[in-house]
């Protein structure tokens, strides 16, 4: 796996996906950012036409509160420093990630970088 696609977070992946996931689930555990565990999945329950792929990315039709619900089990809700590791998006890492792309992967040589919408 190239350097520039490890690491990511699950937001930062949906961001530079070209298509768009119905759900994905992971679940966190552990009281501390350093030693957080989780496990995850993708849930699709119906098919999907994946021809129309996203052109420019990261695409202004992503709703990513559509995508990605954050539920806790338990009698504490989670801290935001417990949940930045799975949640934060680094914009320099979802750029090097889009530009690396489109460098090596031929599926993304066609994709136009949303530079104005990365720097908002």
């Amino acid at each position: 796996m190239p350097l520039y696609l490890r690491n990511l977070t699950l937001v930062e992946e949906q961001l530079i996906a070209p298509c768009k996931a119905f759900g994905f689930i992971a679940k966190v555990v552990g009281s501390s950012p350093v030693h957080y565990r989780h496990c995850k999945g993708h849930m699709i329950v119906v098919p999907q036409n994946v021809q129309p792929l996203f052109k420019i990315l990261p695409s202004r039709d992503l709703r990513l509160s559509e995508t990605i619900k954050v539920m806790w089990v338990g009698k504490s809700r989670p801290s935001d420093e417990e949940l930045r590791p799975t949640l934060q998006v680094r914009r320099d890492v979802v750029l090097n990630a889009l530009l690396g792309l489109k460098r090596d992967n031929n599926l993304f040589r066609d994709v136009e970088v949303d530079h104005e919408l990365l720097n908002s």
